[in-house]
């Protein structure tokens, strides 16, 4: 049995989606902005597991990292700012392993939730004298959001090569951002203070 159903973007627009259950395996896979693409997309799905026996194949994480890195390095991406997104895409590559997800078609939204969670509440201990003075900080708001967005786009690849059906980050919202501290400036006092 197959249906056609349509969501509401954040936008306002809509999209359409494919439910499609073959041999008792649900299919759910994006089908375009239009009900007429979305109906082409579903006749082709169903000839296509008809007579081609094609059902979504799990892909390994390391293989879809390993192709994501390839595709990065045919953009106009530095060598250091794709490292610094494949690092950030293993780290929740190592999240899913320790859950047991090995397959990217296994991760699901609360997986990408619990993740950031996850990261939110890490104690960053690098800072200047932070043992000794026994300050510690949390990851700030903007680099979380950094990485919400490099794993976004991983995701956002897969869903392009038709790998998985859907983003499981789509939903994921930024954190807000703290407001950013006023800056302390000498006065003319303070400074003949100093010098």
């Amino acid at each position: 049995m197959s249906s056609i159903y349509k969501r509401k973007k954040q936008d306002g627009g809509h999209v359409f989606y494919i439910n499609l259950t073959i041999n008792g395996q649900r299919i759910r896979k994006f089908a375009g902005y239009t009900r007429k693409v979305a109906v082409d997309k579903l006749k082709e799905l169903e000839y296509d597991y008809t007579f081609n026996h094609k059902i979504n194949q799990a892909v390994k994480f390391d293989d879809a990292i390993k192709s994501f890195k390839k595709h990065l390095q045919t953009t106009n991406i530095t060598l250091r700012q794709i490292n610094t997104i494949i690092t950030k895409v293993n780290w929740f590559k190592d999240f899913c392993l320790i859950k047991k997800i090995e397959t990217i078609n296994d991760v699901k939204v609360d997986h990408a939730t619990n993740y950031i969670n996850e990261r939110s509440r890490v104690i960053v201990k690098s800072v200047y004298r932070s043992q000794v003075d026994n300050i510690y900080k949390r990851i700030s708001s903007s680099t979380i959001n950094r990485e919400i967005g490099f794993i976004k786009r991983f995701f956002k690849y897969c869903v392009t090569l038709e790998w998985i059906d859907r983003n499981p980050f789509e939903s994921i919202k930024p954190l807000r951002s703290e407001p950013e501290k006023q800056r302390y400036y000498f006065s003319e006092k303070d400074l003949e203070l100093i010098f």
